[in-house]
């Protein structure tokens, strides 16, 4: 079977290639588009319409036609089609119908049909005539691009025009005149004009949540108001000046119920997301796809290039996707240009600066000497304090780091090809010393169009980074008696050497010394042709490729910092490669009959992923740094190696039924064929249905309340897949291994590595949603809310086989486990404008509730999470009946007041002892839960959720003339955090630093009792007793802390330069901004930062390995001419 689907995928991919290439070719022999006028003429539509509004009619001929339309949508506003039928009829015919019952005419201007109400001829009239000027100008969106096909209308006059290609307008009017600006899609705008004004510069701002507005979904299109599933649209105007380093950072706040978190600051660093809970205890990101292929979003990807991003948030819009699409699936079309649009050329430039939100302060010398011989220790070295080095490692380690990002684009078109080009870099300067990245890219999106119904492009993006990582986290282990420097360094005549009583590293030149050079690069994309073959009936074929690899070296020389030192020079590389193939053939058939919409689609789709791994050692070089291993002194050289590879073979379907325009359904149904599962669980099918009721067009409601624009019900229901597994799990692998048999020595031989699981198959999620879609007020407010429930079964758990098996200690994936989701959000926007004065107020909301159904076997139990060196024990828990990675542990009820106390409840406790031989006053006291009088693990329970109740963003944008503001607040609530620093921020582990709040313990030094733990006590021989009660090794609530935060995520504030200025410039726009990200934080946390990420059996530990988090202020400059 899995022969078989291997040849099936190489037959159907070479098969779209064929008729990729067919349809470009043939298409060379055809005639060249006609014009405008022939156009209206030649192009013949079968539509209907059924009494719909006059601008959805008009958008749905646009559609079909490719031909644009420019009118002043107030003149329409309250106009209805009748009940139309078209038959392969020319637009012209169409337009001439749908006008003929109003008072509208259309004529062509400059590649647009405009369509407008005449002005009576008053040339008989004897009034006289002010004298009239005219009013020039440039009408562009909130881009800052042209927007031609504009209406320029003088309001209460005759006089108007349309915008052309540039944007530009010319119209005669009276001193004192309001123009009013409308194009469809945008709010109309007025417009006072001073007498003898000239070079006005408009902008129109976009309508947010236009019903008639396209949305992408999987493998197509539809109409907003044609929804019936829950797709969150993320316009490219909020997130492309964004200082980000991913698609996920970017989407943070502003979509709901998708939770975003960065639990890193290091240079290039990324985010992990979670759309609707956490769905797995493996984890399961989401599906990305680019331009219709599956793409990475990483820190590789240049977020100036995106148009839109849609996120399908429930099963009925993602499981089209099927097997890999269990973690939602995130949508992101990116720039194209347009028809007839004037090549116009952007440039783009931010320069800004990185520091840490926050850094303890770590004791200098004086303070560290005093606090270490509190507890019995000298580490003056024999010398007086102030001839010892007072290093303040915070201050060497960590800087303020640079970050600079420009960006180059150039678009156009013509009435046949369309273009966008862009190359980006960016680098960043971490803020610890040593760490950068970087990325180059390059991108080339065209189309073009060979006839009236064939056109093809591609998609290209060309990228490559480099990174230098270094080690995260504060640097707890260090001294400050040590020196950064030391020429005196008897090896290498640079690095400090650590002073005796301490065994660390020197933290700077562990940053530095290593010689680290790491590459990643690829090019991916895609070649697509549309054909049409017949009205309603299309085709499109796309090939899409992703082939890159990576070349990771580290030279680490020989150095010396006393007792910790390196001898011997390493050299160790890694190399992969991967290409990923994909390639689809779907086929669209759309039609309306009376009152009936019809949408149907079939596709056939290959994907094919290969990769390869190579990684070689070697030591002991003469030459200093150096990159081949030949030049190794020593014949002892590693090398390990291998291949990866997987198929799948789809085929997938969705029908889209609407009657009236007010009730919808819609049903679609993937079935994936994947190599990773033994033949009898080879296939998974994965189906979803849905439907919506739009209230507004019901008879009883519509035209009877004029404030409500749309009343929509959604409910859905469907199956996802998880096919994130290793391969060949249903079948035996072996290895090498060494045996003792008991009689003659070792035997060694190839034997069963792993138990295979012939039964093991897809991880799936059922979803139900029941949603509601509401605007009112000419959509000035609009409102979606969602209910879902969610059901992950058959989970994969890693089920623990005996030792008797012959394996050892090991274990075999089995498909056990039931995890459920269930949650509410939703979201709000209000948009107006007054005169020059715009602004917008979007906000959304997140409540999800996870619950571990089922884990596995009964009474299993996960343990995880690392809360630094030195703790007894993992930090969370997962559990049947309990939400993933709970903290687990003691509740505390402060601390022993007495020594009497403590004795009290030894001599009621059974052995004699309530908790610890020498526990006393000072010491944390744990909770008797089982009431046995002792304090042991059954105990231990639940103290902390570390996920948010809820999530939430909100976000304000505003323009006045050439000023715009964005600001976006995003935060969490209900949610703990474990505060692992808090050990090392307030005691010494073994040779570490800590914080100056080491003098406020109880009993520390000349302390009596105070509100934290002690560190320890001397005993009767003057020895110093550290922690034996375990205050600061047990896992309690002592180290739970409140999660909750409200961040001030981005902070924009620009200004576009006035037209009269740009003129003299020959530009279109110049934009200066300053931008601020991670400026402000409020929260009741005390550690480091309160946005802390992890694994979803892990999350919300603050540890020792962790890198702070930054924030960023910088300018930035965007021009365009």
């Amino acid at each position: 079977m899995q022969k078989k689907i291997i040849h099936v995928s190489s037959f159907l991919m070479k098969l779209s290639l064929l008729a990729l290439s067919a349809l470009i070719i043939s298409a060379g022999v055809l005639y060249a588009s006609p014009g405008l006028a022939q156009r209206l003429d030649n192009t013949r539509l079968k539509v209907s319409f059924r009494n719909e509004p006059l601008t959805s009619c008009l958008q749905r001929v646009s559609a079909l036609s490719s031909i644009q339309f420019a009118f002043n949508p107030a003149e329409l506003e309250s106009l209805k089609s009748s009940q139309l039928q078209f038959n392969r009829t020319t637009v012209r015919r169409i337009l001439e119908t749908l006008l003929s019952e109003t008072d509208l005419v259309f004529e062509e201007n400059k590649g647009l049909v405009v369509i407008y109400k005449p002005v009576p001829d008053t040339s008989a009239s004897t009034a006289p005539t002010p004298v009239r000027e005219e009013i020039t100008g440039q009408v562009r969106n909130k881009e800052g691009e042209p927007l031609p096909g504009v209406t320029v209308k003088v309001k209460g006059g005759s006089s108007g025009a349309v915008t052309d290609a540039n944007g530009q307008f010319r119209v005669l009017a009276d001193p004192g005149a309001v123009l009013q600006f409308s194009a469809l899609g945008y709010e109309m705008q007025d417009v006072t004009v001073p007498a003898g004004k000239e070079g006005l510069r408009i902008m129109l701002v976009e309508k947010i949540n236009n019903l008639d507005q396209l949305v992408v979904v999987g493998y197509g299109t539809q109409r907003k108001s044609d929804l019936t599933g829950a797709i969150s649209s993320v316009r490219a105007a909020e997130i492309k000046d964004l200082p980000v380093r991913s698609m996920n950072e970017a989407l943070q706040g502003r979509a709901a119920g998708v939770y975003v978190t960065k639990g890193s600051g290091a240079a290039g660093a990324g985010s992990d997301i979670i759309i609707r809970g956490a769905a797995s205890i493996n984890g399961i990101g989401p599906l990305y796809i680019v331009d219709g292929v599956r793409m990475g979003t990483g820190n590789n990807f240049n977020i100036q290039d995106v148009a839109s991003v849609e996120v399908l948030k429930d099963a009925a819009s993602a499981s089209i996707y099927g097997a890999q699409a269990a973690g939602g699936v995130i949508l992101i079309t990116t720039k194209k240009g347009r028809n007839q649009q004037k090549m116009q050329v952007n440039f783009s430039a931010n320069y800004g600066w990185r520091n840490a939100v926050s850094l303890p302060v770590l004791l200098g010398t004086p303070d560290y000497i005093a606090a270490r011989k509190n507890i019995g220790q000298d580490y003056t070295q024999g010398k007086p304090v102030n001839e010892l080095p007072d290093t303040d490692w915070m201050e060497a380690l960590f800087r303020s780091g640079v970050e600079q990002t420009y960006n180059l684009s150039v678009s156009g078109g013509s009435n046949k090809s369309v273009y966008f080009l862009s190359a980006n870099y960016q680098k960043e300067e971490g803020i610890k010393t040593g760490n950068w990245f970087e990325r180059y890219g390059l991108r080339i999106n065209s189309e073009h169009q060979l006839s009236k119904r064939l056109k093809f492009g591609e998609n290209l993006y060309a990228w490559k980074t480099r990174n230098r990582p270094v080690d995260g986290g504060i640097p707890y282990r260090s001294i400050p008696t040590m020196l950064v420097y030391d020429p005196n360094n008897p090896t290498d005549k640079t690095w400090g050497v650590v002073p005796d009583g301490f065994g660390g590293d020197n933290p700077v030149g562990q940053a530095l010394v290593r010689d680290i050079n790491n590459n990643y690069f690829a090019l991916e994309g895609n070649a697509y042709a549309d054909w049409q073959i017949i009205e309603g009936l299309n085709l499109r074929t796309t090939f899409g490729a992703a082939i890159g690899g990576k070349d990771e070296t580290t030279f680490e020389p020989i150095y010396f910092w006393g007792k910790v030192n390196n001898g011997i020079s390493k050299l160790n590389k890694a190399q992969d490669h991967w290409e990923n193939l994909s390639a689809n053939l779907v086929l669209t058939y759309a039609r309306s009959f009376g009152a009936h919409d019809l949408k149907a689609m079939a596709g056939y789709e290959v994907l094919k992923n290969d990769g390869s791994f190579t990684s070689v050692g070697a030591q002991d070089f003469k030459l200093s740094p150096s990159y081949n291993t030949a030049l190794s002194i020593q014949n002892t050289r590693t090398g390990d190696g291998g291949i990866t590879l997987s198929r799948t073979l789809s085929q997938f379907g969705r029908i889209n039924y609407g009657y009236g325009g007010r009730y919808l359904l819609a049903a679609s149904i993937r079935r994936d064929g994947s190599d990773k599962f033994s033949p009898a669980n080879k296939w998974g099918v994965f189906p979803s249905v849905s439907g919506g009721w739009r209230i507004s067009e019901e008879s009883f409601v519509k035209g009877k309340f004029a404030w409500l624009d749309n009343l929509k019900l959604r409910a859905g229901w469907g199956k996802l897949g998880n096919d994130g597994i290793g391969q060949f799990l249903y079948d035996r692998s072996y290895r090498y291994i060494s045996r003792h048999n008991y009689g003659n020595g070792v035997v060694t031989g190839w034997g069963i590595s792993k138990f295979p699981n012939e039964d093991i198959k897809w991880e799936e999620v059922a979803q139900t949603d029941l949603g509601i879609d509401l605007s009112v007020l000419r959509e000035r407010l609009s409102i979606t809310a969602d209910w879902y429930n969610r059901i992950t079964s058959n989970m994969l758990y890693d089920l623990p086989m005996p030792a008797t098996g012959g394996l050892g200690f090991s274990t075999t994936k089995v498909n056990l486990g039931k995890i459920q989701n269930k949650g509410f959000e939703i979201a709000a926007t209000w948009q107006e404008t007054h005169g020059a004065f715009n602004y917008s107020v979007s906000g959304n909301a997140s409540f999800n509730s996870n619950k571990v159904l089922k884990l596995g076997l009964p009474n299993a139990v996960l343990q995880n999470g690392w809360p630094g060196d030195y703790w007894n024990g993992n930090t969370s828990r997962t559990e049947d009946g309990y939400p993933m990675g709970q903290f687990y542990g003691f509740i505390t009820d402060g601390l022993f007041t007495t020594n009497d106390e403590v004795q009290q409840l030894n001599s009621k406790a059974p052995g004699g002892l309530y908790w610890k031989a020498e526990t006393g006053a000072g010491d944390l006291r744990y909770r008797d839960l089982n009431g046995d009088g002792k304090i042991d693990d059954r105990d231990k329970t639940y103290i902390g959720n570390p996920w948010p109740a809820m999530i939430y963003g909100l976000n304000l944008q505003a323009q006045y003339k050439g000023i715009s503001l964005t600001v976006l607040f995003q935060g969490v609530n209900g949610m703990d955090i474990y505060y692992g620093n808090r050990r090392l921020n307030q005691t010494f582990s073994a040779d570490y630093n800590t914080t100056a709040d080491i003098f406020g313990l109880s009993y520390f030094g000349n302390n009596g009792l105070t509100e934290k733990p002690r560190m320890g006590y001397f005993d009767a021989g003057n020895n110093y007793k550290q922690d034996p009660s375990g205050n600061y090794k047990e896992i309690s609530s002592y180290f739970v802390e409140n999660g909750a935060y409200v961040k001030l995520k981005t902070l924009q504030v620009a200004y576009d330069l006035p037209k009269r200025i740009l003129e003299k410039a020959k530009l279109s726009q110049l934009r200066i901004s300053l931008n601020a990200q991670n400026l402000l934080t409020f929260t009741k946390y005390s550690g480091l930062d309160p946005e802390l990420g992890g694994g979803v059996r892990e999350r919300g530990i603050e540890n020792q390995g962790l890198y702070p988090q930054t924030r960023y202020i910088g300018f930035g400059l965007e021009l365009s001419f």
